[in-house]
């Protein structure tokens, strides 16, 4: 992963990645 991005677009793309594993 990239530390480079802020801490917020991280966390809003793990919701997304576990909301679509959820998803199936």
């Amino acid at each position: 992963m990239q530390k480079c991005l802020p801490n917020s677009l991280s966390h809003m793309h793990a919701l997304r990645e576990r909301a679509l594993l959820h998803a199936v």
